[in-house]
Parts: structure tokens; C-alpha cells; sequence
């Protein structure tokens, strides 16, 4: 659609340049914006073509495209954050939070990483009450995520021979941590089924 490939390439080569602040792909995100402010939402016509099967046709009636919707949310988000007036930053902070909110529950939607488009949601939410922007690509790099202490290849859901013959203690002790039980509890119940003859008991509840 071409109402959206224009906007695509100006996001992309902004991307290449560091998501610098360009007053002419403002424009285009908010024209964009302002095209489709009264759409309902979450848009359930996208939502029902994403989950209907190739054969639904495409493109929807109104020409709408979640991803490049979201993409214009950050984009004016990322040109108001850093402005002096606290409304500008209000409105930079609801835009990020509606981007999220727009890719679905616990981001049921969010095929960004799928898309053409430059964009993730963690962009919008690591920079909700900031002022200054940071790419998801940025953050990881200043924050990397800590690799993990047992490696992913030594995991087992039957344990290899050589481990049959280790001796395994006769009760463990959990502090279960997380908001809901039951969900805290499943991790226990693996290991109760893992380790059989072994007494694993949960003592804690850490919020």
C-alpha cells in the first residue's frame, strides 16, 4: 500500500541513521495518526484477518496496518519525549503505553520482529517516562542480558545415563517467587513429576 510504503522507508533509513529526530517523518507519522484516530480499538477487523487464513483478502476496506500504526505512535513519541513542555512529555509517555496496548493482550499481536518495520515493542516500553530515546538494539547492548548459569545443552527432560547413577538428595526445599500461586506452583510440580522418590516441598511465597 503505498500510504504505507512511503512511511516504511522513511522509518527504516531513520533507523539506519539512529533514530535521529526529522521533522518530515513527524509529519508523516502524524498525518498518518490523525487518518486513523477514530478507528475502534483494539481493531478487531485486523486482528479477525490475521486470524482467518490466507484466503481473507487483503488489504482491509480501510487500507489500516497495525504494525505501521504502531510504528507512527513511536515515532511522534520519540520526537515529543525530549521537548520541555510537560504536555508534549505526557502525550510522548500515552503513545508508547497505546503502542503496547494496540499489539494485543501480553502482546498477542506483536509480530513487529516478523515485520519489515525498524521497530520493537520493548522500544516502547523502556522509554515510557524517559526523556531521552534508547533502541531496544542500544539497550541491550548498555544492559546484556546475563547468560545463563547452567548451559541450555545440558538441560534434560529424561536425564542421560551417566546421571542415572547420581545420587539425588531425599527432599528439596523452594522459595516459590511470583504474584500467583498457581502459577508458581507449576514449576513444582515439574520437578516433583522430574524427580521421583524425591520430596520437593514449597516453604515460601515471595511477592
Amino acid at each position: 500500500m503505498p500510504e504505507w510504503a512511503a512511511f516504511l522507508e522513511a522509518t527504516t533509513e531513520n533507523r539506519a541513521k539512529g533514530f535521529q529526530t526529522d521533522d518530515a517523518l513527524l509529519g508523516q507519522a502524524q498525518w498518518i495518526l490523525q487518518q486513523w484516530q477514530d478507528k475502534p480499538y483494539p481493531p478487531q477487523d485486523f486482528f479477525k484477518y490475521l486470524c482467518s487464513g490466507p484466503e481473507t483478502p487483503w488489504p482491509l476496506a480501510d487500507r489500516f496496518c497495525l504494525w505501521g500504526f504502531v510504528a507512527a505512535l513511536i515515532v511522534q513519541s520519540r520526537h515529543l519525549m525530549g521537548s520541555a513542555e510537560r504536555e508534549d512529555q505526557k502525550s510522548a509517555d500515552m503513545d508508547f503505553g497505546y503502542a503496547t496496548t494496540v499489539l494485543g493482550k501480553e502482546g498477542s499481536m506483536d509480530f513487529l520482529d516478523s515485520s519489515p518495520w525498524p521497530f520493537s515493542i520493548i522500544d516502547a516500553f523502556i522509554n515510557i517516562n524517559e526523556t531521552n530515546f534508547m533502541s531496544y538494539e542500544a539497550y541491550a547492548i548498555q544492559q546484556p542480558v546475563t547468560p545463563p548459569s547452567v548451559p541450555l545443552k545440558s538441560l534434560h527432560w529424561q536425564p542421560p545415563v551417566e546421571l542415572e547413577k547420581t545420587q539425588l538428595p531425599k527432599k528439596i526445599r523452594l522459595a516459590v517467587v511470583g504474584s500467583h500461586a498457581t502459577l508458581s506452583l507449576e514449576p513444582v510440580e515439574m520437578l516433583r513429576r522430574f524427580l521421583s522418590g524425591v520430596q520437593v516441598a514449597p516453604v515460601s511465597w515471595i511477592d
